[in-house]
């Protein structure tokens, strides 16, 4: 069994047990594990879809602050409590509540739904009334067409993109209508925010994408 393979199974045996056991670093091959961290080694705000190994990597880096968004509060907690000894200077968990969720953060039905909006924009709210400027966005969690989406409205030119399992998810190409990847590294896609988008597009766009939570 390949060790991917391995990480990821006992990810789900976590998640549909309950057992919570947040690892070290993200459920990813090697190479993107090691893009990641060449990413936040020259990064100084980093925000992030998705909590888990991905936050507590990022934790143990020199990257000044995280913000990480996630749907599940139950994770979301077990991620504070193994943070709570080494966490950055300013660290921002934020659970955005889409309603009961099932594996990997999903919202069970459609109850929620008009609060699925708040998934892609939370973390640039809390960006804003911090006073902070990501130059690094990980899009590993929900609705990843309209977090990447709102990163290209939302971040400063030259805010770097990492939006992982990008390959074969063609529902997520879309994006390139915007921009580009400007490398894959295996299944994940990098972009780099350019100084002029067509911003009304991408807004009319992410209105499109927000009530979907792949």
């Amino acid at each position: 069994m390949s060790v991917t393979l391995a990480k990821t199974r006992a990810l789900l045996r976590n998640v549909l047990t309950k057992n919570y056991s947040v690892p070290d670093a993200p459920f990813m091959p090697d190479r993107n594990v090691a893009a990641l961290a060449e990413a936040l080694s020259a990064a100084e705000c980093y925000l992030e879809y998705g909590a888990g190994g991905s936050t507590v990597f990022a934790a143990r880096t020199a990257v000044r602050c995280i913000v990480s968004v996630e749907s599940d509060r139950a994770w979301r907690d077990h991620v504070a409590d193994k943070l709570a000894e080494s966490s950055p200077g300013h660290l921002h968990l934020i659970h955005v509540d889409i309603g009961p969720t099932k594996r990997l953060g999903y919202p069970r039905c459609g109850s929620f739904r008009a609060n699925f909006r708040n998934y892609p924009l939370a973390g640039w709210r809390r960006c804003e009334e911090a006073g902070l400027s990501p130059d690094l966005v990980l899009i590993d969690g929900r609705f990843r067409l309209a977090c990447i989406l709102a990163a290209l409205l939302h971040a400063k030119p030259g805010c770097r993109i990492l939006l992982d399992d990008y390959r074969w998810r063609r529902r997520y190409h879309r994006v390139e209508e915007f921009a580009k990847p400007v490398r894959m590294i295996g299944r994940m896609a990098e972009f780099v925010v350019a100084a002029e988008l067509p911003r009304d597009e991408i807004r009319h766009a992410l209105e499109a994408a927000i009530h979907d939570p792949r």
